[in-house]
C-alpha cells in the first residue's frame, strides 16, 4: 500500500500546527518555570529562618498576654478606690 502524498498545502498546515503547538508549549513551560521561580526558594530556604520566626511571634505573644494582666489590674484598682 502506498502512502498518499500530501499537497504543499497540506504540508504547510501541518507545518503550522506543530509549530503553533510547540510555540504553546513553550510558553506553558516557561510559566510554569516562572510560578516555581516564585515558589521553590520558600520551600528550600532553611528551617531556622521559620524556626526563629515563630519563636519571635511567641515571645510576642507571651509579652501581650504578661502585660494585660498588669494593666487590667491597674484599671480595677482604679476604680476600686
Amino acid at each position: 500500500m502506498e502512502k498518499p502524498k500530501t499537497t504543499k498545502q497540506e504540508t504547510h498546515d501541518l507545518v503550522g500546527v506543530e509549530l503553533v503547538r510547540m510555540i504553546v508549549t513553550f510558553i506553558g513551560v516557561m510559566a510554569v518555570a516562572f510560578f516555581a521561580s516564585l515558589v521553590v526558594p520558600r520551600w528550600l530556604s532553611p528551617p531556622e529562618e521559620g524556626v526563629e520566626r515563630f519563636n519571635r511571634q511567641q515571645e510576642a505573644q507571651t509579652e501581650l498576654q504578661e502585660r494585660k494582666p498588669s494593666e487590667l489590674d491597674g484599671q480595677i484598682n482604679h476604680v476600686e478606690r
